[in-house]
């Protein structure tokens, strides 16, 4: 949703909130004569990440100049600086648990839209 404030200024907050996966710890059978198969060692849903949630918030005012739109805005991404694990390595060993991508921090940018 959008809210209309005073100055034609428009507000545009959105709330983002994503579960997070399932996993279960796996591991790699090596030493065998012909391949090094991945082996669950756990159900693939014995675990969870944690949640994602993000709150992003588009600010923007429409100006009208000779017959056409232009709009200014500007994008905040991230405002909470969440920064949480979206993926993890889940094979045994040293790397168990490291996470693989985490949250992007922190954006701003800034753009006009013209609509004629």
């Amino acid at each position: 949703g959008s809210f209309d404030m005073p100055g034609g200024i428009k507000l545009s907050p959105v709330y983002r909130m994503q579960a997070g996966n399932n996993f279960g710890r796996q591991f790699v059978a090596s030493g065998l004569n012909y391949a090094n198969p991945t082996i669950n060692a756990e159900p693939l849903n014995t675990n969870r990440t944690k949640n994602i949630n993000i709150f992003d918030l588009r600010v923007d005012r429409a100006v009208q100049i000779k017959g056409y739109r232009l709009s200014p805005f500007l994008d905040l991404y991230n405002l909470n600086n969440a920064n949480p694990t979206q993926d993890i390595s889940i094979t045994s060993g040293s790397s168990y648990l490291r996470p693989i991508n985490i949250v992007s921090p922190r954006i701003a940018r800034i753009g006009v839209k013209l609509d004629w």
